[in-house]
């Protein structure tokens, strides 16, 4: 297991995380079909929930990113790394 540096770490994990959802974002974009509120009420969340979440102004919870992922078709894979 690599060392781990709290600072760095918590900053790369919330960058990893903005960049993660600003993929799923454009993806949602990309399939004009899907709108923010039929994406809220999937998730069971007001449409302002998904319109935070999607300016990534937050440390989004990952269950919140799992029924996101799950709205839009997709599943999240988490895989060790070398």
């Amino acid at each position: 297991m690599a060392e781990l540096q709290t600072g760095a770490t918590q900053q790369w994990g919330r960058d990893r995380a903005k960049e993660f959802m600003q993929d799923l974002v454009d993806v949602r974009h990309e399939l004009n079909h899907v709108s923010a509120m039929e994406i809220a009420k999937c998730m069971g969340v007001v449409p302002e929930v998904v319109y935070r979440l999607e300016l990534c102004q937050r440390d989004t919870r990952l269950s919140t990113l799992l029924r996101y992922c799950h709205v839009l078709g997709f599943r999240l894979v988490i895989e060790e790394v070398a």
